[in-house]
């Protein structure tokens, strides 16, 4: 067996090799024949027989799968240069689609992901022998999104028993069903335009087939997955208006009444809530849109969960009432605050409904729906009416904290806390101890607080922003004393008096913070550098301590700082960036340390410092992007034929040259960070820099610039969301500095094996253009152009790892 799985390794290394296309072109076409492919779809029907029982043969089904799904990019890849479909491509086709439910998750995911490819091609797409297939694979894509991907609860196990030979912990295959179910989404995107009404009946077919005729079979991974299939649907047809006519907008609304009805129907003959009522509230939510055109359905919605948020849960002994009522509070806040038009008629019930629940739910719960009253209070029609009802909502939080016992000092923190004490078990298990009150009373008042914050919209002119300011203004001083008694926490001064019982790992992360710093690949998490606790593995926890907080705090006060009063901050942001460069490239340099081996397996410790890392990054990431482009920004919306627009306080700083220097050498740092998502993410704000202040450039800041943009090239070769604007970016670069500085010329000779006619046409190219503005090149054009001149090392790094940048620093050392 062993001789067989080397002899579909070899096929995969033959199908997968990067060479000149009117090379590849036949290798592709040549394994698409009927003896080729015939047989390697034979021999994987033969592994797959007898994959579940037997590793071997499950790692020769793996070894097959990977040479036909490498066969299918690289196809995508050269399908142009194809005169017509290659043979058995329909034959392909059908056995992707039975692969596409097979039990296990990798398989799974690797067949998702040449599905995905083949729908944003535009060709492909388009073929025949696709188009037939497409019913098909739509129909069973929310079975192949499924963890277990079987139709019978008896069959379960088979995809365990996979995952078992595939993952050595719960973590890594739940990164791989991720991965699986982003595909799956994506397919969904790409297929949406021109096969909406097959998406449409698995859609019906599943709310008035399954989830309103038998809710209790429906378990909490298919409500999960369904929730985001949906949405995916739905969400998707309304941006695209003309998917959405009138007829479909009434379809949405008999789906949406049909749910409504099914979650009154089993309140009213039922004396408890069920535990899929979350189910069935998420499938509710997923046509909230509907609002839009029916809004009259806001006050079926709030009846329904002021019912549900009325059911009587003393000291939230039941857990799932406590959730149920936790997703309510958060549905309200969701209507309120995405649909303000259509709510506006609707204000009175809304605060009605706060008004009535409030002393029948939890005082978590309770500090929640402050936050809907801080949404609320966007509708007001004056700014004195606004901040009067938010000084009515939230004086009970400003008075606990302004006289809370806490901050005063660490040892007030310490026994107000409870820290210092042994617990009596009993007084905590009736939820009873009066310090679990304390502590419980502190954290509702700062959630609510914090929920207001986020929630309300403040007025741009200075005297209606100060006086919503003037609300907080006295419990400021007590936000700087908590972050001091958090910090100091962890000084052995202090947390040597935390009592034995509960000892040092209170200060340590719990498993579900754990768990989701190593499996999270969201491209924007919504998890905030401040949530996360220390630890000392790697010294990450003193760069999360002291950056986190810095990040925190010192962001607001930067990005929100008055133009007039720039002055006053500049040595702070050149403090800050230059702190900032220095910590990054420190810290990734100590986590590469443990990562030259190229078999190496991480374990929990390392994967968390890693994790926590690209997060501190990530969010270092939002801030610069926050200061310079602002807070509204969004790269989805971003207009291509309208310039980035840049803050006020950003032109202001950039002004003074040592900010300004700081600020571009913080964002080559992060280029070249091993964290894609951050890297996508500060990338508008490096072309934005680029394009503006390009005059102010010296020739070191340039070479320097263009050197990063060329190793983050190398590092994120694989990764299709970055490459492209990383290609672009290496184009502006160029483009706008080279003129001036012919050492750029020289970074790009000095890439090894970069053809030297490529690069000569290259610039002659951008030499000829008497301003960069006058090259009026779509990013294509741009991305074709890098492309051709680095053909050579993307090639010789097209199947790196993305993680993996040995090979790429040791090239571009030679070029420093």
């Amino acid at each position: 067996m062993n001789l067989y799985e080397e002899a579909a390794k070899c096929l995969y290394k033959i199908a997968s090799r990067k060479c000149a296309k009117s090379i590849e072109t036949p290798i592709v076409v040549s394994l698409f024949r009927d003896v080729p492919m015939r047989q390697i779809l034979t021999a994987a029907n033969a592994a797959a027989a007898d994959s579940s029982t037997s590793c071997e043969h499950y790692k020769y089904l793996k070894a097959l799968l990977d040479l036909l799904c490498a066969l299918g990019i690289h196809l995508s890849e050269v399908w142009t240069y194809v005169m017509k479909p290659p043979p058995n491509f329909s034959l392909y086709i059908s056995a992707l689609s039975a692969f596409f439910v097979h039990p296990s998750i990798y398989i799974r995911a690797e067949t998702a992901q040449v599905i995905a490819t083949f729908c944003s091609n535009e060709k492909i797409s388009a073929n025949e022998d696709f188009l037939n297939y497409t019913p098909q694979l739509l129909k069973i894509l929310p079975r192949a999104m499924s963890k277990t991907c079987s139709p019978t609860i008896g069959q379960e196990d088979l995809t365990f028993q996979y995952s078992r030979m595939d993952y050595e912990n719960k973590d890594d295959m739940q990164r791989e069903y991720l991965r699986l179910r982003d595909y799956c989404l994506r397919i969904i995107r790409e297929t949406l335009p021109n096969h909406f009404d097959k998406l449409f009946v698995v859609v019906n077919d599943w709310v008035m087939n399954r989830c309103v005729v038998n809710p209790q079979q429906v378990n909490s991974d298919e409500w999960d997955l369904m929730k985001r299939f949906l949405t995916a649907v739905i969400s998707g047809s309304y941006q695209n208006e003309l998917l959405t006519t009138l007829t479909i907008r009434r379809k949405y609304l008999e789906l949406f009444d049909s749910i409504f009805q099914c979650c009154l129907n089993i309140l009213n003959s039922s004396l408890s809530l069920p535990i899929f009522m979350n189910g069935l509230l998420s499938t509710l939510s997923s046509f909230f849109q509907i609002f839009e055109n029916f809004s009259e359905r806001i006050l079926n919605v709030l009846d329904l969960l002021k019912l549900i948020l009325m059911v009587n849960n003393q000291n939230n002994v039941d857990i799932e009432i406590t959730a149920t009522k936790r997703h309510c509070i958060a549905l309200l806040l969701k209507i309120v605050s995405q649909f303000s038009e259509q709510v506006k008629p609707f204000a009175r019930n809304v605060f009605d409904l706060v008004s009535q629940v409030s002393n029948n739910v939890s005082m978590m719960q309770r500090a929640n729906l402050v936050h809907v009253l801080a949404s609320l209070s966007n509708l007001a029609s004056s700014v004195e009416e606004k901040t009067n009802f938010l000084r009515n909502a939230i004086q009970f939080d400003i008075n606990y904290i302004e006289n809370e016992p806490f901050s005063s000092s660490m040892e007030n923190f310490l026994n107000n806390t409870g820290l210092s004490f042994a617990p009596d078990l009993k007084a905590v298990a009736n939820q009873s101890c009066p310090y679990y009150l304390s502590r419980l009373n502190l954290k509702a008042s700062l959630t609510a607080l914090e929920g207001v914050l986020n929630q309300v919209e403040v007025p741009c002119d200075e005297q209606s922003s100060a006086n919503i300011f003037n609300l907080f203004f006295t419990v400021l001083p007590k936000f700087f004393r908590f972050c001091r008694c958090l910090t100091a926490i962890y000084m052995p001064e202090y947390s040597s008096k935390i009592n034995p019982i509960y000892g040092l790992s209170i200060l340590e992360m719990v498993p579900s913070e754990r768990q989701t710093l190593v499996s999270s690949i969201a491209l924007e998490p919504e998890t905030n550098g401040a949530d996360l606790k220390k630890f000392d593995e790697f010294e990450v926890g003193q760069f999360s301590n002291g950056y986190g907080s810095q990040e925190v705090s010192m962001s607001r006060i930067i990005t929100s700082c008055p133009p007039q009063y720039s002055n006053t901050i500049i040595p702070l942001v050149t403090r800050l960036a230059f702190h900032l460069q220095k910590r990054l490239v420190e810290q990734w340099s100590l986590i590469k340390q443990t990562q030259t081996i190229d078999e190496y397996e991480p374990n929990e410790e390392e994967l968390i410092a890693e994790s926590t890392m690209s997060l501190l990054t990530r969010e270092c990431s939002y801030f610069i992007v926050n200061f310079i482009l602002g807070e509204s920004f969004s790269l989805k919306n971003a207009r291509k034929d309208v310039p980035l627009p840049i803050t006020l306080i950003s032109r202001k700083l950039m002004e003074n040259e040592n900010a300004r220097l700081n600020i571009i050498g913080l964002l080559a740092k992060l280029i070249t960070c091993p964290d894609s998502q951050a890297v996508v993410k500060c990338l508008p704000a490096v072309t934005v820099i680029v394009h503006e202040y390009f005059s102010t450039f010296n020739e070191q800041i340039s070479v320097d610039l263009l050197v990063h943009s060329i190793r983050s090239l190398q590092m994120f070769c694989n990764d299709e969301l970055a490459t492209g604007p990383i290609l672009i970016l290496i184009y502006d670069v160029y483009s706008y500095l080279r003129p001036k500085y012919p050492a750029l010329l020289e970074v790009i000779r000095q890439v090894p094996t970069c053809l030297p006619e490529n690069i000569s046409a290259f610039d002659q190219r951008i030499m000829s253009m008497v301003e960069p503005e006058d090259a009026k090149n779509t990013d294509k054009i741009k991305k074709d152009l890098i492309r051709k001149v680095l053909t050579s090392t993307k090639s010789r790094l097209q199947y790196r790892k993305a993680s993996s940048e040995t090979n790429g620093d040791e090239e571009l050392k030679e070029m420093e």
